[in-house]
């Protein structure tokens, strides 16, 4: 397999028209962000940065939900944090995601640990990925390269006007065009 050389380089700018997630196979933890209802945004915290900044009776009630051990503690520490001011990323919400958190996750019981579990669970937050230096949001290069690649295919598939009946054997042709690193 021999390697081409780019020849030149093109610096793009590209504005989505319609939201867009893409992945990074990270997730928020529910211990490492509070949501602010008032702002509508998610702020995603250190937790040692966090500690850091408690005073000592603080620290002591933190010590206490921490030994607890049980399901209970972890909504006692959410609402313990959520009380507190608390520095981090901000990452606006939309309105559907605030009023599910604020139905499904903001008042749940202590004491009713099947429905925290069951909440907790379903609560995931997929984060998009992003860049580590100044946390804004990004699309890989693999993402853009797979993109273009499939409306390269499509654009080619439309102009050979290929019918459904005779989409296997267009698949070899596909396949073909994949090797040439397409």
């Amino acid at each position: 397999m021999r390697s081409i050389a780019m020849k030149t380089i093109i610096s793009c700018y590209i504005k989505t028209i319609a939201p867009v997630h893409i992945g990074c196979g990270e997730i928020y933890e529910p211990t490492s962000f509070i949501i602010n209802e008032n702002k509508q945004e998610l702020i995603a915290f250190d937790r040692l940065t966090f500690a850091a900044t408690l005073t000592n009776p603080e620290k002591q009630t933190l010590k206490q939900i921490c030994l607890k051990g049980n399901i209970g503690s972890i909504v006692a520490l959410n609402n313990f944090i959520r009380n507190k001011h608390v520095d981090g990323q901000s990452v606006a919400l939309c309105k559907g995601f605030l009023t599910h958190y604020q139905q499904k996750i903001r008042d749940l019981n202590p004491n009713n640990e099947k429905e925290i579990i069951k909440e907790f669970n379903r609560f995931e937050i997929s984060r998009t990925a992003w860049c580590q230096k100044d946390h804004r949001p990004y699309i890989p290069g693999s993402a853009m390269k797979g993109a273009i690649r499939t409306a390269y295919l499509n654009a080619i598939q439309f102009k050979q006007k290929l019918k459904k009946k005779k989409m296997p054997n267009s698949w070899k042709k596909i396949i073909t065009l994949s090797k040439i690193g397409i």
